[in-house]
């Protein structure tokens, strides 16, 4: 996970397999507290040091390289957003990768125009997402990202593939599916208001 703030996303994962209990998921980011909101390196379920944005694709195609030269058929798994493709390391990592033709990789890339200083599409345009990484040698599929279904074919399609690392370009947007907060749009500067 290089984006570290979507923790909470795994930990609630991790909860469902008994390894946090609901006491811990209530401490989380509280000081004094283990559950972290960018978890460190270490922490249960978390093998990398998520915190920095845009470290997690060239840090996973590391594992991946090392997991083949270990004979390994274990298989890395990295989500990060589309605000972090602005940064070279993930296109260093993406081209290391693609180079390698590290089939035991999957990219996963939340692509969900938003980012800390506004629609990444303003801030600095990253489209088209599936080309870019083509262009590195990935075998590419771009999903909604919120259908199950869809979401299940596609990992069964990265594990399939053969000869060349995969990347699953997730179109989410904030609040997808909860209908009473679908009225609550982002403005160009970032901020929220209400949709007329």
């Amino acid at each position: 996970m290089s984006n570290g703030q979507d923790a909470i996303m795994t930990y609630g994962a991790l909860a469902e397999t008994g390894h946090y209990t609901m006491d811990d998921l209530r401490t989380f980011n509280a000081d004094g507290g283990w559950v972290d909101q960018s978890p460190i390196e270490g922490q249960l379920g978390f093998e990398i040091t998520a915190g920095s944005l845009r470290q997690g694709p060239s840090q996973s195609a590391g594992l991946a390289w090392a997991l083949r030269q270990q004979g390994s058929h274990k298989r890395v798994y990295c989500l990060f957003s589309d605000g972090e493709l602005q940064e070279g390391n993930v296109w260093e990592g993406a081209m290391f990768a693609g180079h390698q033709k590290q089939d035991n990789l999957c990219y996963i890339v939340d692509n969900n125009d938003m980012q800390a200083s506004g629609h990444a599409r303003d801030v600095m345009s990253v489209e088209p997402v599936p080309g870019r990484f083509e262009a590195f040698g990935f075998k590419t599929r771009r999903i909604s990202g919120t259908g199950v279904q869809e979401l299940l074919d596609t990992f069964e399609e990265a594990r399939a593939t053969v000869g060349a690392p995969f990347v699953m370009v997730c179109d989410t947007r904030l609040w997808d599916g909860i209908n009473c907060l679908q009225k609550a749009l982002p403005t160009r500067s970032g901020h929220f208001s209400r949709a007329l």
